[in-house]
């Protein structure tokens, strides 16, 4: 059922919202499904949409990926460069995620750290 739920997700993906992005994403993690499939598609749509992504996005998507511990370098790139592009925006709470996910995805990006604090 879940793998019909994903492929039908995945063929409309390209009309998701960034939140929608994000959401699916962390829906998917919050039940620990591991749709390899799921999670490369939302990579993919993910990292063409970042610039639209606000920091909570940022943070709920990355979230998904660090807790799955599925790692995609176009991902960590476009989130780290999202992050520098928004920082002034994050609050403690995406601080707080993002700082979590890279440590659990082993990611080090001085530069989003010290544009953090």
């Amino acid at each position: 059922m879940l793998e019909v739920l994903a492929e039908e997700m995945i063929s409309k993906m390209v009309k998701f919202t960034p939140q929608a992005l994000a959401n699916s994403a962390w829906a998917w993690a919050t039940m620990e499904v591991k749709s390899q499939k799921l999670f490369d598609s939302l990579a993919l749509h993910a990292v063409a949409r970042m610039p639209q992504f606000t920091p909570r996005d940022q943070a709920h998507l990355y979230w998904a990926f660090a807790t799955m511990q599925l790692r995609y370098r176009m991902l960590n790139d476009a989130v780290c460069r999202a992050a520098l592009d928004t920082s002034t925006h994050y609050g403690p709470q995406e601080i707080g995620s993002l700082v979590w996910c890279l440590a659990m995805l082993r990611v080090i990006d001085t530069q989003v750290l010290g544009a953090l604090f």
